[in-house]
């Protein structure tokens, strides 16, 4: 098992990236089968080294998508987390 931290982009709103009472993170952390947690301004992912990197690409991806304008609803979510499976 690893664990690894990210810091949080401060110009990113992040209820869009974790949705509505964290749905976002739960469905990552289901998919992935790993453990996403905030901590002030980091998130801190754990579990297998492949599902830690899987989730670590697709929060970066819909982080990136954010920071262009563009809002995160669940259909584009669940998209993208499933590009990437």
């Amino acid at each position: 098992m690893v664990t690894v931290k990210i810091q949080l982009d401060p110009e990113i709103e992040y209820y869009q990236l974790f949705g509505s009472h964290d749905e976002n993170l739960k469905l990552i952390e289901s998919q992935f089968h790993t453990t996403v947690v905030t901590r002030g301004d980091a998130l801190v992912i754990s579990g297998q080294e492949e599902d830690v990197r899987y989730t670590q690409k697709i929060l970066s991806d819909l982080a990136s998508v954010i920071l262009k304008g563009h809002a995160i609803d669940q259909r584009v979510f669940e998209v993208q987390a499933g590009e990437d499976l």
